[in-house]
């Protein structure tokens, strides 16, 4: 409740000093009043309010500086005037007001969004970036004696700019923001060092600088979506023979493009290799245009047959790769031909960094087989299948002619002793009879006898009882 009547007292309190201030101070004309929020956020005193009549300012606030919060602005308007208003520079949502002098004190709450890079300011705060530059919100605060954010085509993004250099040996040209001097034996000439060496490439006038490992080139003009060719004078040191950049589609025409292509012994990012891997060479290339502006780059480069011979290289192997967000990534290459001393390549890159080309050693060919072939391997039989040795069975007492080897069923020792003991049995046995049959008659004849010997005896007893019964 306490607080609903603070507010109160301070709205009446707001309005009456409102009234009062135009009362005695404002000149004919309205006001209008209110809070400001910028981007969603309320909090914006400091934040410049001003009023325009046929685009000349007649009035500006800053918020907060008569109420926390609020901005006021006395405008000298007619009746029917159109009044637009701006925050900090930048349109707002309520950006055009009608002059109404029949209602002279109005509140009008005002909403604007911070302005994207390109758009036209005043004020650092007006831009998402923060940076006003040249009456532009730029990428950057593009400092330096010879950047510009205004460049026509690239406003909105700090640009070289070359005229804003002396034209001298000593101030030649515009590269990364300060006038750079051209080197000992080169001369400047329209914002160029014209090196002892120069060739047209396209109709794209071309001059180069540099040593044996290092090569500059400074292309005049970069035509938009058009392929733009530049040679490469020590190609037997660097290993690359042809650059080739094609801009996107829509962007502009850029002048005094650099180009540096540089030999790198042993980059502080190496490329890892594998087992079969051979590095051939490291090198860097960059340019003075942004990578989000290139629609394609093509590397031409070339590699000694010599090092292919020497390292048992397979040529079909041979790739570019490009160092990009902290890993190696291998470029579309294809080998374009060969002659006695190199084999030819071309990459595609979707930009520039830090390369190696690289190659594998060539495999042993591989060996063929018939489907259902079978070999010895070691202690193995192996039987091939669709072109490729496979382990079938393990063999415990060898491997021969694609079989296991089979055991004896007991051991060659025993064997030979038993062999013996039948023989000793053989020979020391009893010897049956050839005729068994004769034997035979033999032995019944004995019983026989024995028989007939028997009934004898028992009829003479049985003789003798009787007598003695009589």
């Amino acid at each position: 409740m306490k607080k609903q009547l603070a507010s109160l007292i301070f709205g009446a309190i707001f309005l009456l000093s409102i009234s009062f201030v135009y009362a005695i101070d404002a000149p004919p004309g309205a006001s209008w009043w209110g809070t400001v929020t910028i981007d969603g956020s309320s909090s914006t005193d400091g934040a410049v309010v001003e009023a325009f009549i046929s685009g000349s300012k007649v009035a500006s606030d800053v918020v907060g500086s008569d109420a926390s919060g609020y901005y006021l602005l006395n405008v000298p308007c007619s009746d029917e005037d159109t009044v637009g208003i701006r925050v900090n520079g930048i349109l707002s949502s309520e950006s055009n007001v009608t002059c109404d002098l029949d209602n002279v004190s109005t509140e009008l709450n005002l909403t604007a969004s911070k302005a994207s890079n390109g758009a036209a300011c005043t004020y650092d705060d007006g831009c998402s970036s923060g940076n006003c530059v040249d009456g532009y919100c730029c990428n950057s605060a593009c400092s330096g004696s010879c950047n510009r954010c205004n460049v026509s085509g690239s406003e909105g993004t700090c640009t070289n700019v070359n005229s804003l250099c002396s034209d001298s040996d000593s101030s030649c040209y515009c590269s990364g923001g300060s006038c750079v001097a051209c080197d000992s034996g080169y001369s400047c000439s329209s914002h160029s060092c014209v090196a002892s060496s120069s060739a047209t490439t396209g109709g794209i006038e071309e001059e180069k600088k540099g040593n044996e490992t290092e090569e500059k080139h400074i292309i005049s003009m970069v035509k938009a979506n058009e392929k733009t060719s530049i040679d490469i004078e020590n190609e037997d040191i660097l290993s690359i023979t042809e650059i080739t950049i094609t801009t996107k589609e829509g962007t502009k025409d850029m002048t005094f493009v650099e180009v540096n292509v540089r030999k790198e012994d042993k980059p502080s990012v190496t490329s890892p290799t594998g087992e079969n891997e051979h590095v051939y060479s490291y090198f860097d290339i960059s340019v003075s245009i942004p990578d989000e502006v290139i629609d394609n780059t093509i590397i031409r480069f070339k590699v000694s047959s010599s090092w292919v011979a020497e390292n048992g290289i397979d040529p079909a192997t041979i790739a570019m790769y490009r160092y990009e967000n902290s890993e190696w990534v291998k470029l579309e290459t294809t080998m374009t031909g060969s002659d006695d001393g190199y084999y030819y390549f071309e990459s595609v890159s979707p930009g520039f960094s830090v390369y190696v080309v690289k190659g594998e050693t060539k495999k042993a060919p591989l060996e063929t087989c018939t489907n259902g072939e079978k070999k010895c391997d070691g202690n193995s039989v192996v039987v091939c299948k669709d072109n490729a040795w496979n382990i079938q069975t393990e063999c415990e007492d060898g491997c021969s002619d694609g079989e296991c080897i089979k055991a004896p069923s007991q051991p060659p020792v025993q064997e030979k002793e038993n062999e013996e003991n039948a023989e000793g049995i053989e020979h020391t046995g009893t010897v049956q009879p050839e005729d068994n049959g004769t034997w035979n008659y033999v032995v019944l004849a004995l019983l026989a006898i024995i028989i007939v010997g028997v009934i004898v005896v028992l009829a003479s007893k049985k003789g003798k009882g009787l007598k003695r019964f009589k």
